[in-house]
């Protein structure tokens, strides 16, 4: 500790960027100097609840630290209707009891006019709870209450589900609100519910996407409901290009995560949702990440279609279909193989730097692997024990991932024989490493 603390402050800074927040903050607690040298690390985000009891503490900190904000975190959870009819009276607003002024001026961005980054984290768990949300009968069951998304809405149903439905009209509160900050350039929005918002079609609205540089968004899907099943959450994902996509010209950075219970990308041939990117979108885009994605032509078309500024590529826990058919009707349809997406990359006139693949675990190489402690124990094929024992002694091997939606029940199939061809066949891998050989080259080039 004394030799951190003869070291001038911004060297300190440096060396704590590599530390964790938990360990930032016991290492500020040390003495005066670590905690005078760590300020600006620690008071980087405000998280701010809501709804809100008081509002005390919140201006306080603010006051205290808001030269060091960089970055405002709303974590947002709503009220349901007391009884399943619709809410009578003025409805609740979304931050809480206390004077809702300093909510609304920090949104707005009339408070911490000098942050330009706001994350806006939906609590997606609470429509487990009890209370009732303004779901529909079941489609299959009229006698059944559905889940939030599992029907299509038309305009005139979200005007009306606004008007009755508490929740409906927080959320759409909360997007009127932050759509008349002008500050805000990079906007991450964690949980987003599939259900549309009636601020998304004004003015405010589309000019605030236009001022974005950076945007994030997760599309919240329960925990095992397969949303992506449901006619409601097909029809929100299809909507999207025009609720958002289209406003957002000026985006460099674009992240949309997908989840195993709410899949989309447009190849599967079971439930196949398209991916929510049109070759006339972000036409500015440095970067794409995605993550738990079904690749398809659609992804191809969008990324061939880049060609000027276009640089990085990330795929976190995506997955390619596998080419035949094995559940439901032998539909006409484009599978694309992770080495189709290699080469088209390669051969387009995209000028790409950088590509990682990131798996947060090992596809399978047996059924069912991996989804009990028996099918742990379960003896490998001759053919998964010679995939394992290469993946082991080169790293640069990728088993690539294959998978599909079951067509009875809409879980996701992993395609464990499909990886075993694949990978034996090495073409997926191929192509990789042609790609990446170009990507060294063009980063030679550059340097």
């Amino acid at each position: 500790m004394a030799a951190l603390d003869t070291l001038p402050v911004e060297l300190v800074t440096k060396i704590v960027s590599h530390l964790s927040p938990q360990d930032v903050k016991s290492l500020s607690c040390s003495n005066w100097f670590m905690r005078h040298a760590l300020i600006e690390n620690l008071f980087r985000t405000l998280v701010i609840p809501c709804p809100l009891a008081s509002t005390q503490a919140l201006e306080e900190l603010i006051h205290k630290y808001q030269d060091f904000i960089s970055t405002v975190h709303f974590h947002v959870s709503f009220q349901p209707n007391r009884e399943g009819t619709p809410h009578e009276g003025p409805m609740p607003t979304v931050w809480g009891t206390a004077p809702m002024d300093t909510l609304q001026k920090i949104t707005q961005g009339d408070i911490l006019s000098n942050v330009s980054s706001f994350v806006l984290e939906f609590n997606g768990a609470q429509f487990e709870h009890a209370g009732w949300w303004g779901e529909a009968a079941s489609r299959y069951d009229p006698n059944l209450p559905g889940n939030l998304v599992e029907n299509e809405e038309n305009w005139e149903q979200t005007l009306q589900q606004e008007r009755d439905v508490i929740w409906r009209a927080q959320y759409n509160e909360v997007m009127q609100t932050v759509s008349m900050n002008q500050n805000i350039t990079d906007l991450k929005i964690k949980n987003l519910i599939a259900k549309n918002a009636s601020a998304w079609e004004t003015p405010e609205w589309a000019s605030f996407l236009g001022r974005l540089q950076v945007l994030e968004i997760s599309v919240f899907a329960g925990d095992d409901d397969c949303l992506h099943t449901n006619l409601g959450f097909m029809e929100f994902i299809g909507n999207l290009p025009y609720f958002v996509m289209r406003h957002a010209q000026n985006v460099r950075h674009l992240t949309l995560e997908a989840s195993p219970d709410g899949l989309f990308g447009g190849a599967s041939a079971n439930y196949s949702i398209p991916l929510p990117l049109k070759e006339d979108h972000f036409l500015y885009l440095q970067s794409l990440t995605l993550k738990n994605i079904m690749i398809g032509p659609d992804l191809v078309q969008f990324l061939t279609s880049r060609v000027d500024c276009f640089e990085e590529l990330e795929l976190h826990d995506c997955m390619c279909d596998g080419p035949e058919p094995e559940y439901g009707p032998d539909w006409d349809l484009e599978s694309v193989t992770w080495a189709d997406l290699w080469k088209a990359i390669r051969e387009s006139s995209m000028r790409l730097f950088r590509v990682s693949v990131v798996q947060s675990k090992t596809p399978p190489l047996l059924w069912q692997e991996g989804e009990s402690e028996e099918d742990e124990a379960s003896e490998d094929s001759e053919a998964a024990a010679r995939i394992r024992k290469m993946l082991d002694d080169d790293s640069s091997l990728v088993l690539w991932r294959y998978a599909r939606v079951d067509y009875k029940y809409g879980w996701i199939v992993e395609l464990s024989d499909d990886n075993v061809k694949y990978f034996e066949e090495g073409e997926d891998q191929r192509e990789y490493v042609k790609l990446l050989e170009v990507l060294e080259e063009r980063n030679k080039q550059q340097r």
